[in-house]
């Protein structure tokens, strides 16, 4: 399994506006979705997402998608365009 994870650091007022678009980009039937998290701190304005994919190339397939979500959600909180990075996912509950 595969994550894909983003952090925004936007304005503590704004970052709770961020979570409609992430909401709806979560209910997702793209080839490999496995779930995610949306994580934020309202009082420092720093949001993380994490999405997991069943493999490396369902991920990849959703770059753009994802590049246009992340960027909608880190204008709504008034936040630079996020950092992303990739990882391998070790270990999981089922492990």
């Amino acid at each position: 399994m595969y994550a894909r994870v983003s952090t925004f650091m936007g304005k503590p007022e704004n970052i709770g506006q961020a979570i409609k678009p992430l909401k709806e980009a979560f209910i997702t039937k793209e080839k490999g979705w496995k779930g995610g998290y949306a994580l934020d701190n309202r009082q420092t304005g720093k949001m993380l997402t994490i999405t997991l994919w069943e493999t490396k190339e369902d991920m990849e397939a959703t770059v753009q998608v994802g590049n246009q979500i992340r960027g909608q959600a880190a204008s709504l909180a008034g936040a630079a365009p996020p950092a992303v990075e990739v990882y391998e996912v070790a270990l999981t509950p089922e492990d």
